[in-house]
């Protein structure tokens, strides 16, 4: 038996075995779905001037395609792997406002307190499409007036 479904050991492990996080049954998806959906209402909150956090953003994919539209994005994932993909497909395709950190954000890693990698008030948007939602507890640190999540 493996490790526990989406604890720590379990993610060290999928890297190990996929490049990047994703699904990788083959399988087709409707026009209107929830991956859909989420996507619309994030687009509905982008904006030219705004900075947004992208919270265990696995190899990236959602930054990367948000980051056209938004002055600057960081993603942060705890999976070393997919922080280091991010980074070399931003390289690739040139975008030079994504920043992609390597950190766990955990009660666990960070003395009982969750910590999200970015400076007080420095954010307008912040993300997590699939959790964890520990981080949810520093949000108003790093949140700027008006910041949705």
């Amino acid at each position: 038996m493996g490790p526990q479904p989406h604890t720590a050991a379990w993610y060290d492990r999928l890297a190990t075995l996929q490049t990047g996080y994703h699904y990788p049954w083959k399988s087709r998806l409707g026009a209107w779905n929830g991956e859909a959906a989420y996507l619309a209402l994030v687009r509905e909150h982008l904006r030219p001037d705004a900075d947004v956090l992208d919270v265990a953003c696995g190899h990236g994919d959602v930054a990367l395609d948000l980051a056209p539209h938004c002055r600057s994005i960081l993603g942060y994932d705890r999976t070393t792997p997919w922080i280091a993909l991010a980074q070399r497909t931003a390289r690739e395709r040139s975008i030079a406002n994504a920043t992609f950190v390597c950190h766990d954000s955990s009660l666990a890693a960070n003395g009982g307190q969750a910590r999200i990698p970015a400076p007080d008030a420095s954010l307008d948007l912040v993300l997590c499409r699939r959790g964890p939602f520990h981080w949810i507890a520093d949000a108003r640190r790093v949140a700027r007036s008006g910041t949705a999540l």
